[in-house]
């Protein structure tokens, strides 16, 4: 089976180390490429996005500079699967050559307005819903040291998400899409196949997966399976 790069990109507040097992964890012929964020991990003491469209340039320039002529496919999750969705179209509107599949997780419909701003939560608050979240461990919530360097990066990412203009529409995606969601995930708008159906005028697959809004990491087996069987079959097709 021909070598595909895979990039992935995380949620907020995540830097791209929370996706170093899947280079284990998945098959030789995937090749994983982590998107280090403007302030997260390897990128740290650099400014936050302002907009989304600021952080999708970004990961548009990596992408072209990484990709070659090898085939690639896009992974997002949460936040990082909204960036996707916009990196997808950003492909389309530029004429690159389209990745063989995208993998949304995690996230709501494009079009959904947030049914709640966390970004404009006193910081009690905020740290108190992203525990029940499963977002940080209940050690970070006591570790003032971690919030004064952690929380306001974390905040910026929620801003990010929930202050952005959201499009009346969006044209049909002509790229292969795997929509991911929890079946216990509250956060998010339950996968609704007719409304993605519209964005994505090519295959678009349906995978519900046991576990709330982090079964990424919960359930990393079972996704790892999925992404690993979309791209045999591909393959065979």
């Amino acid at each position: 089976m021909n070598r595909i790069n895979l990039f992935t990109i995380p949620y907020a507040g995540g830097s791209a180390a929370i996706y170093n097992r899947w280079k284990k964890e998945l098959q030789p012929y995937i090749n994983v490429i982590s998107i280090e964020l403007a302030g997260k991990g390897t990128r740290f003491g650099e400014p936050p996005y302002l907009d989304i469209e600021s952080a999708v340039d970004d990961i548009y320039q990596m992408i072209v500079s990484k990709t070659g002529s090898s085939p690639y496919a896009i992974f997002g999750h949460s936040m990082g699967g909204l960036l996707a969705f916009e990196l997808a179209h950003k492909i389309q509107r530029r004429g690159f050559y389209k990745p063989e599949h995208v993998f949304l997780s995690g996230m709501s419909m494009p079009t959904s307005k947030r049914k709640k701003i966390y970004s404009a939560l006193d910081d009690d608050h905020f740290i108190h819903e992203l525990v029940l979240l499963g977002a940080t461990p209940k050690e970070f919530a006591e570790n003032k040291e971690l919030i004064e360097l952690f929380l306001p990066i974390i905040r910026a990412d929620f801003s990010l998400i929930e202050n952005r203009s959201i499009p009346h529409e969006y044209p049909a995606l002509t790229i292969n899409v795997s929509i991911l969601s929890g079946t216990a995930d509250l956060t998010t708008d339950q996968a609704d196949s007719v409304e993605w159906s519209k964005l994505c005028g090519r295959e678009c697959s349906f995978y519900p997966i046991n576990g709330g809004h982090f079964f990424i990491h919960s359930e990393e087996d079972s996704l790892l399976n999925i992404i690993s069987r979309t791209f045999q079959f591909q393959s065979e097709s």
